[in-house]
């Protein structure tokens, strides 16, 4: 996919451009990443409606690039019709059984469906075929939470940390698991531990404060 992402203000006139264009009636051919930096800057400025006309144009101008599928099923889930985004994602993945990229977002609608089991089997394979590894598993971690399998949502964030990822929303959605389960004290010795480790962990000592409070130690 592509990767490179243009400076906002090349991207507004790039936008002004193909607004302009579909007003004239004129030519509107754009290659593939314009397309894509279309699409992506309309749902960023949460205008889903013209990322649908521009995927409507990038699937009339390149009907063999799977993107425009991919980015379809993406915005018919943004809009609330998961069934549609399942029909084109799966359709993608036809095309590209191989691709983590695709079945990492078949996964994120199946969640969206309340289909918990069939998206961590998604996340999953998608980790097989060499997807990002912290997201994937960011993923597993909300799919169990969603699913009220909040201990194994826990065993998740914490084999993030343990792979040396470090992000601040591990910890607070590690803290969030622990209050869901009403085990202060595990959390504590928890964020002792990773204080020990990272003593200036603004995140860890932010959420030791609130497991000292769960447990009515206002001193500490």
């Amino acid at each position: 996919m592509y990767e490179e992402e243009l400076p906002e203000d090349e991207m507004q006139d790039l936008a002004r451009q193909f607004e302009e264009l579909i007003k004239k009636g004129g030519p509107t051919y754009k290659s593939v990443e314009e397309l894509e930096d279309l699409i992506d800057y309309y749902i960023q400025n949460h205008d889903i409606s013209k990322a649908f006309s521009v995927v409507e144009l990038g699937r009339e101008i390149h009907p063999y690039d799977v993107l425009f599928l991919q980015k379809r099923a993406l915005l018919f889930s943004l809009s609330g019709k998961s069934a549609d985004g399942l029909a084109d994602i799966e359709q993608a993945i036809l095309l590209e059984p191989s691709n983590p990229e695709l079945i990492n977002l078949k996964g994120e609608i199946l969640d969206q469906m309340e289909d918990t089991e069939g998206a961590i089997e998604c996340y999953e394979r998608a980790l097989e075929l060499g997807g990002d590894e912290q997201s994937l598993l960011l993923n597993i971690s909300f799919a169990y939470q969603n699913s009220g399998k909040t201990k194994q949502a826990l065993t998740t964030l914490k084999l993030l940390l343990n792979k040396g990822f470090e992000n601040e929303q591990i910890l607070y959605e590690i803290a969030y698991c622990y209050e869901l389960l009403e085990t202060p004290v595990e959390a504590i010795e928890f964020f002792n531990a990773v204080i020990d480790e990272d003593p200036y962990s603004y995140a860890a000592w932010l959420n030791l404060a609130g497991a000292y409070e769960r447990t009515k130690n206002f001193e500490k």
